[in-house]
């Protein structure tokens, strides 16, 4: 039985350009596929575990801001602060000393995520709970960029006796991934605005001396 004839080979001419064998080992290549396929899920990946983290420090940051207000405003509630200031005068004197007990815990120095000597205070006062009107601690300009309101921490009402008193409290406390949490007010600079606030009635309490305004 006589072998089959060979095929001579292709002469130099005939064989592909070196560029194009490189090209199809190039797309025959798997080596590193996996790498790139996971760099390229990895990124948004982590960058939505961050951002997803960052709104829940930003919850708690406001938790604890809410629970400082409360604690402090108990203070006015009893008429406790009234009588303790009734010799201070000047609005920012009296937001400034709120601000001292509202950054204190039991005594001591009130452990918080933001920095609690940048929270801006706005206490104010009305006759009746449907006159209660919150006041926006930031204002939008008309290129879209948040800034903090002029109107916004200076008021400062001294609770009379059976008056409606509202604390209002906001702080600006950095964020990385703004773009990924669009429903928070933002500050120029990558700023979350924490807010908190609270309503009540004082309790009876002798205001005649100490609230003469």
């Amino acid at each position: 039985m006589s072998s089959l004839p060979k095929i001579p080979a292709a002469p130099p001419g005939c064989r592909p350009p070196r560029p194009l064998l490189r090209a199809r080992r190039f797309l025959r290549a798997e080596r590193g596929s996996a790498a790139v396929e996971f760099s390229l899920v990895v990124i948004p990946f982590l960058s939505l575990l961050c951002a997803t983290l960052e709104v829940a420090v930003g919850g708690w940051a406001e938790d604890m801001l809410q629970q400082a207000v409360a604690e402090a405003g108990r203070q006015i509630y009893t008429g406790r602060f009234q009588a303790n200031t009734a010799t201070t005068s000047g609005a920012a004197n009296l937001l400034t000393a709120f601000r001292t007990e509202l950054c204190k815990e039991n005594g001591q120095t009130r452990r918080t995520l933001f920095t609690c000597a940048n929270v801006r205070l706005n206490i104010t006062q009305v006759d009746e709970f449907d006159k209660v009107a919150l006041v926006s601690p930031t204002v939008t300009s008309r290129t879209g960029v948040n800034n903090w309101n002029p109107s916004f921490g200076g008021s400062y009402a001294c609770g009379k006796n059976g008056g409606i008193v509202i604390i209002q409290a906001a702080v600006d406390f950095p964020v990385f991934f703004s773009q990924w949490s669009p429903g928070f007010v933002t500050l120029a600079g990558a700023k979350r605005v924490l807010q908190a606030a609270t309503v009540f009635r004082v309790e009876p309490y002798d205001s005649t001396k100490v609230c003469t305004s």
